[in-house]
């Protein structure tokens, strides 16, 4: 085919599509979709499937009755026994025969609940503990062996 053919099939195809064209009246939408993300019994897209919100009200009371009391945690030096302190680049404590750094949570059994104590701080020769807002200074142990224990040795 050459090219004066090729044009014209062009020319004829345009003029036919504008021949069609539509009208304003015709372009109009007749129905327009909505989206209510507040509607009532609407989920929201961004809960997890299968998530349902409760009631306000319900919610609330359910969870403040299944609320425990806190339990009161008094902090007593006698509860931790440190046996070593290395102060150093990464200071660590040993405590009851575990060793710790600054930051480490040390369970702590209070009748049936455990609490966590914080290692706040160790410095040389003290260890600083806390709980909450209580904090407790508990030092290094340094037991002296009796004249006992050095007679049972020989």
């Amino acid at each position: 085919m050459n090219k004066t053919a090729t044009l014209a099939l062009f020319l004829l195809a345009g003029c036919g599509l504008a021949a069609h064209a539509q009208t304003v009246e015709e372009l109009k939408i007749k129905n327009r979709s909505t989206f209510d993300a507040f509607a009532a019994g609407a989920r929201n897209p961004f809960w997890p499937v299968g998530w349902r919100k409760e009631a306000a009200g319900a919610s609330r009371a359910t969870a403040t009755a299944a609320v425990a009391a806190p339990v009161e945690v008094v902090l007593r030096p006698q509860d931790f026994v440190v046996t070593s302190i290395s102060v150093g680049a990464l200071p660590l404590a040993v405590i009851n025969g575990k060793a710790y750094g600054e930051g480490d949570l040390i369970p702590l059994s209070r009748g049936k609940e455990t609490v966590s104590v914080q290692v706040f701080a160790i410095r040389d020769g003290e260890v600083t503990l806390r709980h909450q807002t209580k904090t407790v200074v508990c030092t290094i142990s340094t037991a002296v062996p009796s004249k006992d224990s050095k007679s049972k040795r020989k």
